[in-house]
């Protein structure tokens, strides 16, 4: 995902008027289009929580997604609105902790409702 496209999600994210929540989206579900971990690393379920950039993240290794990796990016404790481009830099820091480029699939907002 790139900062142009993450601006016109944002966009289009501040566009919509019918949240159940004016602070929606509560949080974003994001996950690696490839396999990232080994077959060593994908046997257990792991899950491991972190703050970044004030936001409250936790990235999760599960063997019944072959792999891939799952990241959730949630408001608190910040409780601002979380946009596309916030999220974007968030993976960014993770893949540069990770040591790791990954290419991610398109963020899914949850929490409106």
């Amino acid at each position: 995902m790139t900062h142009e496209y993450s601006r016109k999600l944002d966009k289009d994210l501040l566009d919509i008027k019918n949240f159940c929540y004016p602070d929606a989206p509560k949080e974003f579900i994001v996950v690696s289009e490839d396999t990232i971990l080994s077959k060593e690393e994908s046997t257990k379920k792991t899950n491991e929580e972190a703050i970044v950039r004030g936001r409250h993240v936790e990235i999760i290794r599960d063997p019944q997604l072959g792999g891939k990796l799952v990241v959730v990016i949630k408001r608190t404790p910040k409780n601002t609105l979380l946009t596309y481009s916030e999220v974007y830099e968030i993976l960014q820091e993770i893949e540069e902790t990770l040591g790791v480029k990954i290419k991610w699939r398109r963020p899914f907002p949850r929490g409106s409702c």
